[in-house]
């Protein structure tokens, strides 16, 4: 493993360690250690274990798909995937649930880094300054989209007890985060347009250009404000409509290039 490697899988590792004792230290609380000591050690062995080699087939399976398609992958590069989109299963998923714990949405917007990541690593062999400065606006796409979706379920949210953005702050200050990811996309695809670190080929004007059909409709939302679950459900479809389609015509367009 080259030295550059070591450094990323370092920072990696940090960061997943940093993330997972923030989380217990907002879930765990006297009746978490009251229940633990009840535990069968052998039955919780055993269910980490079958936990363990349910990730396994799970990876394995994912490394003879990519090899299927022409794109051989080691098994563990599959199984760090595997455990990346655990990710966005323990937005609501036990043990974490971090849409209950106010973190949900750290959560979902981490993937816009985590999943293209891994796809570039898997071609690159690192993760480099350019990776994560083009992430940057993936990554507010997914913010948008994730409070495009938790808007809907404001009044079930509540109810069930999740301590979403959307159920803590309101319909209202959702838009207004929308508005807010969709224009500091638009901005940072403009910015990378001036850093000169990307083949000249790559027209980010172009990027920034398409970004502003998700922008645009926040910005009509702000106007308009339908904060009753009917009208926000259906903004909330168009904004899905348009990351959709901002996505498609993106690729379309890095297919173009590459042509």
């Amino acid at each position: 493993m080259e030295r550059s490697q070591v450094k990323w899988l370092y920072i990696s590792v940090g960061f997943s360690l940093a993330v997972l004792i923030i989380i217990l230290y907002l879930t765990i609380n006297a009746n978490t250690i009251t229940y633990i000591k009840k535990i069968n050690p052998l039955f919780l062995l055993l269910a980490f274990l079958t936990h363990i080699l349910t990730m396994c087939f799970w990876a394995m399976r994912v490394k003879k798909m990519s090899g299927s398609l022409g794109y051989p992958i080691k098994f563990f590069y599959s199984l760090n995937l595997v455990f990346a989109n655990l990710l966005a299963w323990f937005y609501a998923a036990p043990p974490f649930k971090l849409s209950y714990h106010g973190l949900g949405e750290f959560g979902n917007t981490a993937i816009g880094f985590l999943f293209p990541g891994l796809g570039y690593f898997a071609m690159m062999g690192t993760i480099d300054l350019q990776y994560i400065l083009f992430s940057i606006p993936i990554l507010f796409l997914q913010l948008l989209f994730t409070i495009s979706v938790e808007i809907p379920d404001m009044e079930a949210d509540r109810m069930g007890g999740k301590m979403t953005w959307i159920a803590s702050r309101g319909r209202e200050f959702g838009f207004k985060i929308i508005t807010i990811s969709a224009l500091c996309a638009t901005v940072s695809l403009l910015i990378l347009a001036i850093t000169h670190m990307y083949p000249p080929i790559i027209n980010f004007n172009i990027l920034a250009a398409i970004s502003l059909i998700p922008l645009s409709l926040g910005i009509i939302e702000l106007i308009k404000k339908p904060l009753n679950r009917l009208s926000a459900t259906k903004y909330c479809i168009y904004n899905l409509t348009s990351i959709f389609g901002t996505v498609i015509v993106i690729n379309c367009y890095f297919i173009f290039l590459i042509k």
